[in-house]
């Protein structure tokens, strides 16, 4: 980041927070939208797909890792908008 840049972000920041607004916050809360975002557009068969390929490692076997691939195979060819799933 050079001088400039450092100077124009500093200048955005005395900005907001003459407007009373914590740019730390501020900054965080567009990350969490930003995230909610990303989260809205995720289809489940995706989002299924990325948490069985971080939980496979946690199978006692092979044959396991197939079980619960099998009982998603319905959901997941039907490609369904994960933001339909409630918790």
């Amino acid at each position: 980041m050079s001088l400039a840049e450092a100077r124009d972000r500093a200048a955005e920041r005395r900005k907001l927070r003459e407007q009373e607004i914590d740019p730390i916050e501020a900054r965080e809360t567009a990350k969490r939208q930003a995230a909610l975002e990303r989260a809205k557009s995720l289809k489940f068969k995706d989002a299924a797909a990325t948490y069985m390929t971080a939980h496979r490692v946690a199978r006692k076997n092979d044959k396991h890792a197939a079980q619960r691939t099998s009982t998603l195979k319905p959901t997941l060819r039907s490609n369904a908008d994960i933001s339909r799933f409630r918790c």
